[in-house]
Order: structure tokens, then sequence, then C-alpha cells
């Protein structure tokens, strides 16, 4: 079913009383606070390897104010040093997005070709360690084609793991070696995990999926419905208004 994730992703945060949420690729920490928004008690951390990005973050008081933890890292399957691959973001509108295009993948398109610096990559089980045994894991992913390996990198971590909000591609559009939404959605239910739905709408290569725990699927399952149906109808509704506006224009 087609919704607005991000929504459906906060209001689970509640529903299931997630207290440990790991921003990876957060660009500029707008979303972790809105999770801060959702769980006040929450442990945040999100991390962000662009060093200008990272350097606004730690200006922005009100991610300290927040109580948002901030780290300097890339998220993948290993820990150590690698390339990352810097997008140019001029002035202009679609600045915003262009600072959240830099990757651990080269891209593909010489559209988007910019310098490549060395950073710190590090495996979120390794990150997050004894941090969160015993505590209720959501992961927020907007890692650039790299999500099948920042999931990789929470192995160790997947038993407290209960909720993820996950960019994914169909097509190779960022690295031609990329792994796409198949790999994800196969080691999601490998881990126990099943998709409550996505934003994907005809002829998207990229888009946004919410996947929980079964079992954690099943103690709450009427509140899980009941938000999917809700925000799916709102969805619904959203695109048919829009549809009489375009027509509206037209006539």
């Amino acid at each position: 079913m087609a919704l607005d994730t991000r929504r459906l992703f906060l209001r689970l945060l509640r529903t299931l009383h997630i207290d440990f949420i790991c921003d990876a690729g957060s660009l500029d920490g707008r979303d972790a606070l809105r999770f801060r928004d959702s769980v006040r008690d929450a442990d945040i951390v999100a991390l962000e390897p662009n060093p200008a990005n990272f350097k606004r973050m730690q200006s922005e008081t009100t991610l300290a104010a927040a109580g948002i933890e901030l780290v300097q890292v890339a998220a993948a399957d290993f820990d150590g040093e690698a390339p990352f691959h810097l997008v140019p973001a001029p002035p202009g509108a679609d600045q915003r997005g262009r600072r959240g295009m830099s990757s651990l993948l080269e891209r593909s398109d010489a559209r988007f070709a910019g310098p490549s610096i060395m950073t710190q990559v590090r495996r979120l089980d390794g990150l997050l360690g004894a941090r969160v045994r015993d505590r209720r894991l959501a992961l927020w992913i907007d890692t650039e084609g790299m999500a099948f390996e920042t999931l990789s990198g929470a192995a160790g971590v997947a038993e407290s793991l209960e909720l993820v909000h996950v960019e994914v591609e169909v097509e190779p559009c960022i690295g031609t070696s990329q792994h796409l939404y198949a790999d994800v959605a196969a080691l999601l239910r490998s881990w126990g995990f099943v998709e409550l739905a996505t934003n994907f709408s005809p002829g998207s290569i990229q888009f946004d999926a919410v996947f929980a725990r079964a079992d954690a699927r099943r103690r709450v399952q009427w509140r899980i419905g009941f938000w999917v149906a809700a925000l799916g109808l709102h969805h619904l509704c959203r695109r048919a208004t829009s549809a009489l506006r375009r027509r509206g224009r037209r006539g």
C-alpha cells in the first residue's frame, strides 16, 4: 500500500514503544527532530558523513537542545575508512536535495560527479553495541544506495531491531554495483520482518519502505493496521484531490 511512510514511521515509534533510534544518513537532522517530537525519552543518534552537512548540524542549536547525538560516520558492513563521493550542491532550489546525494558509491551519472574524500565507516552493531541491548531499536536509513550494506552491518543488533524505514532502489540508479530493493527486503524477511507499506508510485525507481518485526505486528496488530489503513486512505484522498485540481485547471 502506498502512503506517507514518514508519518507511518512516526506513529509507529510510539505504538511500538521505541526507545532508541538511529538516523543513518541524517543530512541535516530534520527527521531526528521529528523523532524527538514523537518519542520524548528515546535515545536518538544521527549519523552524517558529509563534512559540510555535519558542520551545519553541529551549529544547529535545536539538535543540541533536543539531545540528538551527532556522529560523523558512514554506516556500512565494515569498520574502517573508505572514499566518500561528494555531489556538488550549488546554490539553487535543489540545493538541499543535492546535499543529500553524496555516497560511498561513486555515482554512475556524470552530472553528479564531484570530489572524493576519505571518511570513517562503521558497522551499526559495533557503533551501537551494548547501548541497544534490551532496548527497542528503530532504524531510519537514507544512505544513497547503501541500504543493504547498512542493514548488513546491523546484524549483531538485529534482535533489538523492531522498526525500519529505508530508502531503496529497484534499478542501479546510484552506483552500477549497488544492491537493490529485493536484496534489502529479503534480508529483512530473513530477520523476521514484514513490509507494512511504501510510498511507491508507478514508474518510481527509488522509494521508501517501512518494515516491522512480524511478532511485534502481532502484538499490536490492530493498532498497526489502523495507522496503515488511515494513512493509506489519506494518501488516496490527496491523490484524488490533486487529480480534480488538474482537471479543473485544464477545463
